[in-house]
């Protein structure tokens, strides 16, 4: 028995059970590394007594060291805005959890009206200084662009835009091969999917700092998740502003075997033989169709009066998740149907729902989906 026993033990007991970030196995393995290997005449059982002082001794500092660093505000928790809560995304391994929650006030630079769900999943690399925008959601191993025409888009900010700011990008637990990164904006395309370790660098010479980053890499040729609803959520309204009074700028209408007004594009929207549904009627049929196939199944619907007061819902009988109704409505038959503020939509060869203008009035629909934010302006009238 040795030293080298121990800490193979000792590793594989923290990867099972605990999943400790790199830096700190590393320090846990120092520890057992000091050890000596038996001395002649020692016995098996005495050595192997001393070897698990120094496993429990080491096993200890991980978890100390671990539980210090959840509470300190070198490794702050996701903040909430709003009362809106924060929640841990998919793409990081090893220790590493992406969030939509507010990060740190000196890495929001560039970034407008900062709230919770933050628009690109983000995470902090270890020592706090170090943050991680992954903008393609979760890598792709193979080159960019992936099979739906996104890139593996990471942004790379270090505290206080420091000199000399460099990615090291190896699989988790080898030396090789390593992937030069520059920090700051980049395209990571790594050549195999597994857990990779980002190592981040900065600083004039002779007084370099270091975070370190674990993000997961899918297997080539594979379709990336779907962007989160919330982070579609977070995105700002950028409908259009309408004096009182105003002319209503209504988009452009087009005719679907020549009967069926649809208006918008790439995404349509069909009310019946109309162009627009009826204000301060809540049973407004709507179907949503495209011309072209959005890259992700996945949209987002809101919208507002644009010249006056006046609210817009959207109902849904049987929508299924934790998405809370914003008012119910009464139909015709005396069942209550639920109306929502906005209304995610899984886009397949139509969706159909209820379009409830509260008033009649110029209203604007913005459908947010990955790849584009679309702008659809009807009269309710």
């Amino acid at each position: 028995m040795s030293a080298g026993w121990v800490e193979d033990e000792l590793k594989a007991a923290l990867d099972e059970a605990y999943q400790p970030a790199p830096w700190l196995l590393s320090r846990c393995m120092g520890a057992v590394r000091q050890l000596r290997p038996a001395r002649p005449g020692q016995s098996a059982r005495a050595w192997l007594a001393g070897a698990t002082a120094v496993l429990i001794a080491a096993s200890s500092i991980a978890i100390f060291e671990s539980l210090r660093l959840s509470t300190s505000s070198s490794h702050p928790r996701p903040q909430t805005s709003g009362g809106l809560p924060a929640y841990a995304l998919a793409g990081g391994c090893a220790g590493t959890v992406l969030t939509d929650g507010l990060p740190p006030t000196w890495a929001q630079g560039g970034w407008s009206a900062p709230a919770v769900p933050w628009p690109v999943p983000w995470t902090l690399g270890t020592g706090g200084e170090a943050v991680a925008y992954v903008f393609a959601i979760q890598l792709v191993a193979g080159s960019s662009p992936r099979v739906d025409g996104t890139n593996n888009k990471v942004l790379w900010v270090a505290k206080g835009a420091p000199p000399n700011f460099s990615v090291d990008a190896h699989p988790l637990g080898l030396d090789h091969p390593v992937i030069k990164i520059a920090g700051g904006p980049s395209i990571v395309d790594l050549p195999t999917a597994g857990c990779w370790t980002f190592d981040l660098t900065w600083g004039p010479s002779g007084h370099t700092a270091s975070s370190a980053i674990n993000l997961d890499v899918l297997p080539a040729g594979s379709v990336p998740p779907p962007i989160p609803v919330q982070l579609l959520r977070a995105r700002p309204l950028i409908l259009p502003t309408i004096a009182p009074g105003g002319a209503c700028p209504v988009s452009p209408v087009t005719l679907v075997g020549g009967v069926a007004p649809r208006i918008g594009t790439p995404l349509r929207l069909g009310f019946g033989s109309a162009a627009g549904p009826e204000g301060a009627f809540a049973f407004n049929k709507t179907v949503l169709d495209y011309i072209t196939a959005p890259a992700s199944p996945t949209v987002l619907l809101r919208g507002i009066r644009l010249d006056g007061t006046g609210k817009l819902y959207f109902g849904r009988p049987g929508l299924v998740g934790a998405l809370a109704p914003a008012i119910r409505v009464a139909d015709p038959q005396g069942s209550e149907v639920p109306f929502y503020s906005d209304l995610p939509l899984s886009v397949d060869s139509s969706s159909v729902f209820y379009t409830y203008p509260t008033s009649p009035g110029c209203y604007g629909i913005q459908v947010d989906a990955e790849g584009f934010s679309e702008v659809i302006v009807f009269d309710a009238t």
